[in-house]
């Protein structure tokens, strides 16, 4: 007996020996302040006056509420430079973004990756005078286009991770990010905000661990509707976000609820997008030494392609 029980002890060490170890859960849970982001609905420039882009207006419309977010931010070193100070003038800085010299949004195709380096640093630096800023990205290697249009240098080859997200979340920047849905076409939206409790910290988020993402929808982008007008503050909607096949390597994948509709917004007109890549990055950085105080830790935009989803 006392012979089988030394047995059982070994058999017991040898296994804890060999075992894999286990792993504490790490908790990101990140939140951006809502009141610094724009509230403009790419549905606002579609009209006559804006050659009915609208629809597919979903790029520069976010990276017009990007920038609003950057003045907000930082309002003692941009001022309202870069996209006013009301609606009026957030819609003219998306339409001139828009415009052919800028992203050439096509009111039927949307717009092609390849423009928004250029087009931002047109706008940012060549219009704004803005020339601290500093650009970056991930991309999809076979996006580019015909020069100008070129990769530039400081773009990184692949699609978004979320060691990327997580990074620009955590130090307070804001990003606007790219997906695709499983059927064509695509969507920009502008990331405010992530919860997700990593169970076994692998670094990858398995579908079942129901992480979200919080983000501006410029489908949907205001908490408030006057008359189904846009009529103030920004609104959170949220997408549950994963990495495909539950690899580290798998493309981050979204789907949440969509508004369906047009302006005049109209409640309950959503319906669920499916899993959704997200497949691309542009990132426009505010260095903390040109900002000083007023910016904690800078500022990223995000920019990507869209085309609207067909219904």
């Amino acid at each position: 007996m006392k012979e089988r029980n030394i047995l059982v002890l070994v058999a017991v060490f040898v296994l804890l020996q060999n075992a894999v170890p286990l792993r504490a859960a790490t908790t990101h849970s990140i939140s951006q302040n809502i009141s610094y982001f724009g509230w403009l609905d790419q549905y606002s420039l579609d009209s006559a006056a804006y050659n009915f882009v609208g629809p597919e207006a979903c790029v520069p419309t976010s990276a017009t509420n990007a920038m609003t977010y950057l003045q907000n931010l930082a309002p003692g070193v941009f001022g309202s430079a870069l996209t006013g100070m009301t609606y009026e003038t957030w819609m003219s800085a998306d339409a001139t973004l828009a415009s052919a010299p800028y992203m050439n949004t096509d009111p039927d195709d949307g717009t092609d990756y390849y423009y928004v380096p250029y087009a931002l640093n047109k706008y940012i630096v060549g219009d704004k005078g803005f020339a601290f800023v500093e650009f970056s990205g991930m991309y999809p290697i076979d996006y580019w286009g015909p020069a100008p249009y070129d990769k530039p240098s400081y773009i990184t080859d692949g699609t978004p991770t979320m060691e990327f997200l997580l990074n620009a979340l955590t130090a307070n920047k804001a990003i606007l990010f790219g997906i695709r849905y499983a059927e064509g076409g695509g969507h920009a939206l502008l990331a405010g905000g992530i919860d997700w409790t990593d169970l076994n910290d692998d670094g990858i988020i398995q579908q079942s661990e129901n992480a979200h993402l919080s983000f501006v929808d410029p489908l949907d982008p205001s908490a408030t509707y006057n008359d189904g007008q846009p009529s103030g503050f920004a609104k959170f909607t949220q997408g549950h976000i994963w990495n495909k096949d539950d690899l580290l390597t798998g493309t981050l994948q979204l789907d949440y609820s969509q508004y369906a509709g047009t302006l005049p917004y109209t409640s309950g007109n959503y319906s669920m997008t499916g899993a959704a890549s997200i497949d691309v990055a542009f990132v426009v950085a505010v260095p903390e030494p040109s900002v000083g105080f007023l910016l904690s830790g800078g500022l990223m935009t995000v920019l990507v392609f869209c085309r609207q989803r067909r219904k």
